[in-house]
């Protein structure tokens, strides 16, 4: 059975993923693919991964051996299911977004998290999904969310360090794949493949997986408009961060012109990186192509399998 990590990124269609692989998961068993998701990973399954009560125990700093005993229990049991893939998709594998707040950066211990889930599931861990969105817009949609969630703005020179930050998703990407060697790592635009699960799926089957026409689900945690945002601040008692947000029911952007033009040929560089080939570290997946085949864990080549209906 070969196992895949979808890493995330947050704020890429990644719940809404997870809720198609769990609305469609007996038609994807038929066809031997299962997965697993946030309501397995976070209660102990992956015991180094903020969100579960375990996890914060130990710090978040290792696999424990009760997680991997965990680990093994459950492949045992999708493989005597007939299972021959399995999907891991937790995209606090790859960071926290307080983590990348806190430092002002894209994912910076994005290669040691990775390359210590990879390690828990062992040998058969042949391919690792990440999908990436224009800085501009993500950082948008992390502060919003958080926004939403905590009531509260972080500072104006926090906003602008986060604007000139030099580290890129060609970075994360390239930390990634050195602390995973042999492992296959693929990647998508947010942009390109939003409303597209089957194509995100063929991306980390490595075969092309169709789904249902309902399989299209509404974007799950979808950010939240402007007004939202100033609501939320007002209603927590804080009008001077509610002021800093312009009313109206589009998203709240907040950078300012110049900023988003740096982050956003920054964002195209990565783009022009990765469609060259990435310096051999990752697969660029784009909209409309046959999913490619990659390494296995062991090095070799994986063919490609029939399509699915």
């Amino acid at each position: 059975m070969n196992i895949v990590l979808h890493v995330g990124a947050h704020r890429t269609g990644t719940s809404t993923l997870q809720r198609v692989l769990q609305n469609n998961a007996v038609r994807l068993r038929q066809r031997g693919v299962a997965s697993w998701g946030p309501a397995r990973t976070r209660t102990g399954c992956l015991v180094g991964v903020p969100g579960s009560g375990r996890a914060a125990r130990a710090g978040g700093a290792i696999l424990a051996a009760e997680g991997r005993a965990e680990i093994d229990e459950g492949l045992a049991w999708e493989r005597d299911a007939g299972a021959t893939l399995l999907v891991v998709s937790e995209e606090n594998i790859l960071g926290t977004m307080d983590g990348c707040l806190l430092r002002g950066w894209l994912y910076p211990d994005a290669g040691a998290r990775v390359a210590r889930t990879v390690a828990a599931f062992g040998a058969s861990c042949c391919r690792v999904g990440l999908a990436i969105r224009s800085p501009d817009d993500w950082w948008a949609s992390v502060l919003s969310y958080q926004a939403m969630r905590r009531a509260s703005l972080p500072g104006q020179p926090t906003i602008d360090r986060i604007a000139a930050a030099d580290r890129g998703w060609r970075h994360v990407i390239a930390d990634i794949a050195r602390a995973c060697p042999g492992v296959d790592l693929v990647v998508w635009d947010f942009a390109a493949l939003i409303g597209d699960p089957a194509a995100q799926l063929s991306a980390l089957a490595g075969r092309t997986l169709r789904l249902p026409p309902q399989a299209r689900t509404r974007h799950v945690n979808a950010t939240r408009g402007a007004d939202s945002v100033r609501a939320k601040l007002m209603a927590a008692g804080r009008p001077a961060d509610a002021a800093r947000v312009p009313p109206g029911p589009a998203r709240w952007m907040p950078f300012h012109d110049t900023q988003r033009q740096v982050m956003q040929q920054s964002y195209a560089a990565d783009l022009a990186w990765l469609r060259a080939g990435a310096d051999g570290c990752a697969r660029f997946v784009e909209a409309g192509t046959q999913p490619m085949q990659g390494r296995t864990a062991n090095g070799g080549k994986q063919g490609r399998l029939d399509a699915t209906g």
